[in-house]
């Protein structure tokens, strides 16, 4: 009895099923039961192209087990899952004549590779596949070229932010999201008005704004969102970037946009320093304290007829059992900060922000260079040049490599901040403390400035009830 390998392979699996291979192998075991041969083993590539050269793992492990005697037949959907190049089908042949494997398809019967006339016939089949392949993308970076030129959407893809897929017109069309749009635009105003890009992004994850793809927003991501033609109606395509007017709405206008652009593109721009013109910051702590029994981030509300308060919020994955009122604790941490300040002597040897650091500033040309990158990969899967599996594979390194870069970026921030502590007296934020008085630029100074103190704010529950503020309720972790 042969000892049969069923091979499938899809080049491109848009909903991550794999569906298709699995049809593949339930038609190809039904041929090897009609043959009497024996399934010893089942290889699937799902996802992968034959055609681009890419390595197919599964295709690979079985020609070595071909090699090694474990496999003397092959079972297929069709000559093309095998081979769409000839240098591949070139090596499959070597192995067939030396370990004497019988090769059966499902739709165009037995591939023998042992004889003249059947290596021919398999170039045949393989120069017509490489040819299909070569005429289908051709045919989809043309119909590309043609959505850009006219400026429609290509469909597909993770829903943009800002707007919503109108699938009940033909084709579909993308419409503003009213929600989201609001918060673009109060974004690009801000940061138009002063305020940093990391800002805009501590905001919205305080806020529960997520991503389309349900994550907590990154600098690097508002950037690009920012920055984005997309969101300004219009379409960029190719690896020129040629841009045209779209058809979907604009969420701002081209002169908003254009100088937004301007100020976040400015070589002069500062992108690691936390502007004081905040993004409407509104809690100096938040980002900062958590809670003692679960561990979750607290962040602030306001309370009709009631101090506002630091909660650890259920529907933020919180046990939902921890309140505090906001001012107190936020006097007592900028006390304790001023203390410890004073105590190490920190004012005098406190880095002053506007030093120049080389490293820093070649990591932010870093930072812009992935960017691009990011930008050029979209651009190529959007041509068709590339398939989902290879955009995953790119952009995932490309994260990888953005993460360390700004890791390391952080690391290079001034360790100790004594701006805030020079911007407002004592005695004054006390005061406005408890009556919530601190405009959104003076609460970001605030909170960078305790952060550059403060890694962690642990708040555990009140031992005992009273009007009383029990200080010992509050754990602060030193930088």
């Amino acid at each position: 009895m042969k000892q049969a390998a069923i091979y499938a392979r899809i080049s491109r699996d848009r909903t991550g099923e794999a569906a298709g291979v699995q049809r593949q192998g339930r038609e190809c075991r039904a041929l090897a039961e009609r043959r009497r041969w024996e399934v010893v083993e089942v290889y699937i590539d799902d996802d992968i192209s034959a055609y681009s050269g890419k390595t197919r793992p599964a295709y690979r492990r079985m020609l070595a087990d071909i090699r090694s005697g474990k496999v003397n037949a092959v079972v297929t959907f069709h000559p093309d899952r095998l081979y769409r190049r000839l240098v591949d089908l070139e090596e499959l042949i070597t192995i067939v004549e030396t370990r004497k494997v019988d090769v059966a398809t499902v739709t165009a019967g037995d591939v023998d590779l042992s004889t003249p006339a059947g290596r021919a016939t398999a170039r045949i089949i393989g120069t017509m596949a490489r040819y299909e392949s070569e005429q289908k993308g051709e045919r989809h970076r043309s119909k590309h070229r043609e959505l850009a030129e006219q400026g429609r959407w290509h469909g597909g893809g993770r829903r943009r932010f800002g707007y919503v897929v109108d699938a009940s017109n033909k084709p579909a069309r993308l419409l503003i999201n009213p929600e989201e749009a609001d918060l673009l635009r109060a974004a690009a105003e801000a940061v138009i008005g002063g305020a940093s890009v990391n800002s805009v992004a501590r905001r919205w994850n305080e806020d529960g704004v997520r991503t389309t793809g349900g994550r907590r927003w990154t600098l690097t991501q508002v950037r690009r969102l920012l920055l984005s033609p997309h969101v300004a109606g219009k379409r960029v395509h190719g690896p020129t970037g040629s841009v045209t007017d779209a058809q979907w709405p604009a969420i701002l206008s081209p002169a908003t946009h254009e100088l937004l652009s301007a100020r976040l593109n400015d070589p002069a721009r500062r992108t690691y320093v936390t502007s004081g013109q905040a993004f409407g910051r509104r809690f100096i702590l938040s980002g900062l304290v958590r809670c003692s029994l679960c561990g979750q981030g607290m962040t602030g509300r306001r309370r009709q007829g009631k101090a506002w308060a630091y909660f650890c919020s259920s529907g933020a994955g919180g046990c939902g059992r921890m309140a505090v009122t906001g001012w107190q604790v936020d006097d007592v941490v900028m006390g304790a900060v001023y203390q410890r300040m004073g105590d190490v002597g920190a004012a005098a040897e406190a880095t002053p922000d506007d030093e120049p650091n080389p490293e820093r500033e070649d990591l932010l040309r870093q930072l812009t260079d992935l960017e691009a990158r990011l930008a050029s990969i979209d651009a190529d899967y959007a041509a068709g040049d590339i398939t989902a599996q290879e955009l995953r594979r790119a952009k995932a390194t490309v994260d990888d490599k953005r993460a360390a870069t700004e890791s390391r970026l952080a690391e290079l921030l001034p360790t100790h901040s004594t701006r805030w502590a020079d911007f407002i007296e004592p005695d004054d934020w006390h005061d406005r403390l408890v009556a919530a008085q601190l405009t959104p630029a003076e609460a970001a100074e605030a909170h960078d400035w305790v952060a550059s103190w403060v890694s962690e704010i642990v708040i555990s529950p009140a031992r005992k009830r009273g009007t009383r503020f029990d200080s010992s309720r509050v754990k602060v972790t030193w930088r």
